[in-house]
């Protein structure tokens, strides 16, 4: 069985594409066509990762098309919308130089430029703002703009730092309440 600790979350399926079983998943990426290749991956069902063997593989404008073997009508395929998408940390594509995959920086110490060390990188949210969710020493989550050189000055993967430069008051709005 393959343990959660070593893969990590690319997306989730978020509806059944036809009557032959297809469905389209939402990835977690900014380049989806790097997963062309995948010849199979892990479905998180009921807690558990369940590997499944992909048949097809299809960009489309807004996700990917994905057909699994034995998940061959609409009901099979209702079956697993909504299953989060994992695959083995070794699977993972090389990141471009600066850049960095989310899941690796989960766990880096967060130190803001004025207050020293904040706390725990502990998620991120991820949207039209991506947000670091950070939980200092007394489990306060404290939320911090992803702004890349603006407020968030340097990762250093040497020593699992996330350097910030947190708006006045930002972090003191959590702490006060």
């Amino acid at each position: 069985m393959m343990r959660r600790e070593t893969c990590f979350a690319l997306g989730k399926i978020i509806r059944k594409h036809s009557f032959k079983g297809e469905v389209v998943a939402k990835f977690d990426t900014d380049h989806p066509a790097s997963y062309e290749k995948l010849e199979s991956i892990f479905l998180d069902i009921r807690g558990e990762l369940v590997p499944f063997f992909i048949e097809s593989f299809t960009l489309l404008p807004k996700g990917v098309r994905l057909k699994f073997e034995d998940i061959n009508d609409e009901t099979a395929a209702q079956n697993i919308v909504g299953c989060t998408l994992y695959l083995h940390e070794s699977m993972l594509p090389k990141a471009a130089e600066g850049e960095v995959f989310i899941h690796e920086i989960i766990g880096y110490s967060v130190n803001d430029k004025t207050l020293g060390h904040i706390g725990t990188l502990d998620s991120v949210v991820e949207g039209k703002q991506d947000l670091l969710l950070v939980k200092n020493p007394t489990e306060v989550i404290i939320y911090i703009p992803w702004v890349k050189g603006d407020i968030v000055t340097d990762i250093d993967k040497a020593t699992r730092t996330i350097h910030v430069n947190a708006p006045d008051g930002l972090v003191d709005l959590y702490l006060d309440s």
